[in-house]
């Protein structure tokens, strides 16, 4: 027996490929898919499902429950000669301390009969068959570097806001990777209460490895410009020393706005950090507020980028799913509730004196 891993991502394309690949030299065909959607199984294909679930031993199981509607394994059943396909009504939990009711079905299994190759093949995993979950192929957005960007986008069983429509009084089984217990909030945004953590572009950038983001070192001692010149007149004059063999130098045109800080360079910036920040005051702006030490972005690698060619070049695509290095995150949260009390405490200022 063989086993392959497709994919250790929550979408994977590499899944439906295979997939494909497999239904294609399939003679039988069963499945037990939580959640089916008429994109999902378009994607996959649907003259592929149609051909093996044909033969009179395959069959196909969704979850009542599905939120993506019975439409998609209806339209499927109304085209075969025969029943293949069912709903299926989730099953009770019966374990201390879990719910009476009806469960959320989660179970994914596609078992393949190569009939031909005499093998069998069986996915397991949490690949449900709704377009988002089978591959980044949904519409894309162009940033204003001109890159394209993957919209990160999850398919849940429910309303994005509420659900009490499925889950009703049940306590569902896999729901806890939906609990939230911290929402971080842009600083620059309006509020109908005043979060408990908020975030400025300077408090938080990535970078592509541990060792990508540069230290921003002085290379001496800072100096006006006609200092740094007298200064070099009388190593080179007077004392008889080359700059060359000197261990400190002055300097002037050093960027003291990004002394200290780790720099680096990565297309994910470009998200949240447009153009304008490379503007003079906004760039000096940014590097300022940023601490000594911290991870920042590198606002200088387009600043002589003349902005109406953008996108003339091609830029690589920026995939949904990131693997980054930032701070740690307990200083990240320390920093933004900081900035989310300083920021009440600004507002709360800025009432009274409208008051008065």
């Amino acid at each position: 027996m063989n086993m392959t891993l497709l994919s250790k991502d929550l979408v994977s394309l590499e899944y439906r490929e295979q997939l494909q690949r497999d239904l294609a030299r399939a003679s039988v065909c069963r499945f037990l898919i939580a959640f089916i959607s008429n994109d999902g199984m378009e994607s996959i294909g649907r003259h592929l499902l149609n051909r093996v679930l044909r033969d009179d031993r395959s069959f196909g199981l969704g979850s009542l429950s599905c939120s993506c509607g019975y439409e998609p394994l209806l339209r499927m059943q109304s085209e075969l000669p025969d029943l293949r396909l069912k709903y299926f009504m989730d099953p009770l939990v019966k374990e201390d301390g879990e719910p009476s009711e009806i469960s959320l079905f989660h179970s994914k299994l596609v078992y393949l009969w190569l009939e031909r190759e005499g093998k069998s093949v069986v996915y397991i995993g949490s690949h449900n068959w709704s377009r988002r979950a089978l591959g980044p192929q949904g519409p894309s957005v162009r940033l204003w570097s001109g890159r394209e960007v993957q919209i990160y986008d999850f398919e849940f069983p429910t309303q994005f806001a509420d659900s009490s429509q499925i889950d009703g009084s049940v306590r569902p089984k896999y729901q806890f990777h939906l609990e939230v217990e911290r929402v971080v909030l842009p600083a620059t945004g309006s509020f109908s209460q005043m979060p408990d953590y908020v975030w400025s572009p300077e408090s938080f950038s990535v970078a592509a490895s541990r060792d990508a983001a540069r230290m921003e070192e002085t290379p001496g001692y800072y100096v006006e410009p006609e200092r740094e010149q007298q200064i070099l007149d009388c190593l080179s004059d007077v004392l008889f020393v080359q700059a060359a063999n000197a261990k400190v130098l002055p300097y002037s045109s050093a960027d003291r706005m990004k002394v200290g800080r780790r720099v680096s360079t990565h297309p994910l910036h470009e998200t949240f950090l447009g153009p304008e920040w490379q503007e003079t005051h906004l760039r000096d702006e940014y590097y300022e507020r940023s601490l000594p030490g911290s991870l920042v972005a590198e606002l200088d690698s387009q600043r002589a980028l003349d902005f109406d060619d953008v996108g003339e070049e091609e830029s690589e695509e920026l995939a949904r799913l990131q693997r980054v290095f930032t701070a740690p995150i307990d200083r990240l949260v320390e920093a933004w509730g900081e900035a989310a009390k300083l920021l009440k405490q600004n507002r709360r200022s800025g009432d009274r004196e409208f008051e008065e």
